[in-house]
């Protein structure tokens, strides 16, 4: 028995369909996928949202070796991303 699955992109940011053949029925599946990242600040910022944390529970290699001073991690929704790129980029 063969199982397939095929993906197709929405309309919405971060949102994909999944299509699904399983023993001969066809099953659609919703897949919200978030934006994950992190910036290095050098100065301590006031966290003031639930989508920013800290990240000093572990460590992470920084492009070009540079020193991690704060490092927060960001989980967005793909939308939220896309609406405050700039202020993010200028953090």
């Amino acid at each position: 028995m063969t199982n397939n699955i095929t993906y197709e992109l929405t309309d919405q940011l971060g949102i994909f369909k999944a299509w699904c053949l399983l023993e001969h029925e066809l099953v659609q599946i919703k897949i919200k996928v978030s934006r994950i990242f992190h910036v290095n600040c050098c100065t301590l910022i006031e966290l003031n949202s639930n989508q920013t944390q800290p990240s000093a529970n572990y460590k992470r290699i920084i492009h070009n070796c540079s020193q991690a001073y704060y490092l927060y991690e960001y989980h967005l929704a793909e939308n939220i991303f896309h609406d405050y790129y700039t202020d993010i980029m200028t953090d």
